[in-house]
């Protein structure tokens, strides 16, 4: 998403952007980069699969970026990686790479506004969905789109019998309950749970109707 965002931003400026999505072809990109467009950002997903060692291929690369016909060019280097602490300490030197941004697991207020963008006029803007957002809070947004779009599921099946075509907190609590084992197995944790969706749809609602003012 950033990458994208990036990607937009460089051209309206008059920025070419060139996405390398395999990085034992990034030192050909840069070198392919370099003086045909003029302004250029280089995106290259992954890095630490070719940075990991210092051989041929990293050196290589290294050269690429800050090489002496490298230092006149205009040419941003964007890496994106998910193991920071697989890629070679010689790459991480100022003038290779000078910036780290993390990208972190979304936190419950995060979680919150992502929940109702998702959802849009389906969820009212008034509906406490705080016990959601605790649930949900350090898990990846993938996961969070994934929460609302069964919700909306689980909204349309109540629409078909009647009911209102809307999502509610105890759908959203009851979802992102159902993905728990889902959530533990993707961190490589699983612990089984063997009541049926009726038992935990039951608890989530008692716990929804406990918290109401009397």
């Amino acid at each position: 998403m950033l990458t994208n965002v990036i990607a937009k931003m460089g051209n309206e400026h008059g920025w070419t952007f060139i996405s390398v999505r395999d990085p034992s072809q990034a030192a050909q990109a840069i070198d392919f980069a370099k003086g045909k467009f003029g302004p250029t950002v280089v995106n290259i997903e992954d890095i630490d699969r070719v940075t990991h060692k210092r051989d041929q291929l990293c050196n290589d690369i290294l050269n690429a970026i800050d090489g002496i016909d490298s230092k006149n060019q205009e040419i941003l280097v964007l890496v994106t990686t998910n193991h920071l602490d697989r890629i070679n300490e010689v790459m991480l030197r100022p003038g290779r790479l000078d910036l780290h941004v993390p990208i972190n697991a979304p936190d419950a207020q995060s979680v919150e506004t992502l929940l109702r963008k998702q959802a849009g006029d389906l969820l009212e803007p008034n509906e406490s969905i705080t016990e959601a957002c605790d649930n949900l809070a350090g898990t990846m947004p993938a996961v969070v789109t994934e929460v609302v779009t069964r919700a909306k599921v689980v909204a349309l099946n109540r629409k078909l019998n009647g009911g209102e075509l809307r999502v509610t907190s105890v759908d959203l609590n009851f979802v992102a309950h159902s993905m728990e084992e889902h959530r533990r197995l993707a961190m490589g944790k699983s612990i089984i749970d063997e009541r049926s969706d009726m038992e935990k749809a039951a608890e989530i609602l008692g716990k929804h109707l406990a918290s109401l003012p009397a």
